[in-house]
């Protein structure tokens, strides 16, 4: 899991800003069953991510605040350009399609 914290609170779909891909991000990894998503929920304020006994995710999701709960798929993460991942195209196609973005609004982003 990927946290996305701008300075400026314009929310990671808004084109033409001068936003980026602030820091910090914070890269959370566990074993299965471990309290990943319960901790991500703790930490956001509300729930973001499904938790549960069985795997309930497979992929790299990066989390960010904005005016609306919005999911992206991988491709279209990394095929926007304001949102500064195109990057990850060099590592191929199968960690693009293993790659999403959860926008969320009323997020626990202060410190």
């Amino acid at each position: 899991y990927f946290f996305l914290w701008p300075q400026k609170l314009r929310g990671p779909l808004s084109k033409h800003s001068d936003r980026g891909t602030s820091l910090p991000f914070v890269f959370l990894v566990g074993n299965h069953s471990s309290g990943k998503s319960s901790f991500i929920n703790y930490v956001m304020g509300r729930k973001v991510q499904t938790a549960g006994v069985a795997p309930t995710d497979d992929c790299f999701t990066v989390i960010a605040p904005g005016p609306t709960d919005v999911d992206q798929d991988g491709p279209a993460l990394v095929g926007d350009p304001d949102m500064g991942f195109a990057p990850l195209r060099s590592f191929g196609p199968t960690l693009i399609h293993h790659t999403q973005l959860k926008v969320r609004t009323g997020i626990n982003n202060k410190s």
